[in-house]
């Protein structure tokens, strides 16, 4: 009788320890769908639409025309794609701008259009209702056409190049109230590519930029 209840409850325990692992997998999946819920609750993203202003120097690798020129100041508009937000601390932003880049030699003043298209790694330390962000990325700017003038009157200009690829690093504050987020920010912006085809000469831009935007967002 005592070995009948003996394999019993020998029976009873095998059983519950096959029954432990299922529940461990269970619990696993939970904790699982857990986090990742709270992933999707902290992950956003949103469009938006910014401007500001380009100021513009170009390099022209020797001091005296350098020293000929000055800078003309553009104007910078566009749209922009920001998401893949973890904890409000990380993200990733593309955008697509209309921006202005000229200088001014004597009385021939030049400005140069782009379709530029940065992509940046956005940083944000201090995550809140008012936070800070440092940016860094790279960005490829499509030419577009060139104005030239002399004396304010139009005149031809031909330029060949096309594309310009540049560095850009920054650093920004940003004021959220959802669905909303307003963003004031400074970049500098690096350019690599040489803008012009003439012989013996190389000619860079450096250009500081001042923008606000604004993004609306979504879950």
């Amino acid at each position: 009788m005592n070995h009948s209840n003996s394999n019993k409850n020998n029976n009873r325990n095998q059983n519950q320890n096959q029954g432990n692992p299922s529940m461990k997998i269970l619990l696993l999946v939970l904790l699982i769908l857990g986090n990742a819920s709270a992933f999707a609750e902290e992950s956003v993203g949103g469009f938006g639409i910014h401007g500001g202003a380009n100021f513009t120097y170009f390099d022209f690798g020797t001091t005296m025309l350098n020293n000929a020129k000055s800078n003309q100041t553009g104007i910078l508009a566009g749209v922009h794609f920001e998401g893949f937000n973890f904890a409000d601390m990380l993200s990733v932003r593309i955008e697509g701008n209309y921006s202005e880049k000229g200088y001014k030699v004597g009385d021939f003043n030049i400005n140069h259009n782009y379709l530029e298209i940065p992509v940046l790694l956005k940083f944000m330390p201090m995550a809140g209702p008012v936070g800070i962000f440092i940016e860094g990325g790279a960005a490829a700017s499509l030419h577009l056409s060139t104005s030239a003038e002399v004396q304010g009157i139009s005149t031809s200009y031909t330029d060949n190049t096309n594309w310009d690829f540049s560095l850009i690093g920054g650093a920004g504050l940003s004021f959220k109230v959802n669905p909303v987020i307003i963003q004031l920010e400074g970049r500098y912006n690096y350019g690599l590519s040489n803008l012009t085809n003439d012989a013996g000469v190389d000619v860079k831009s450096r250009t500081v930029q001042l923008i606000a935007g604004v993004t609306f967002l979504f879950i």
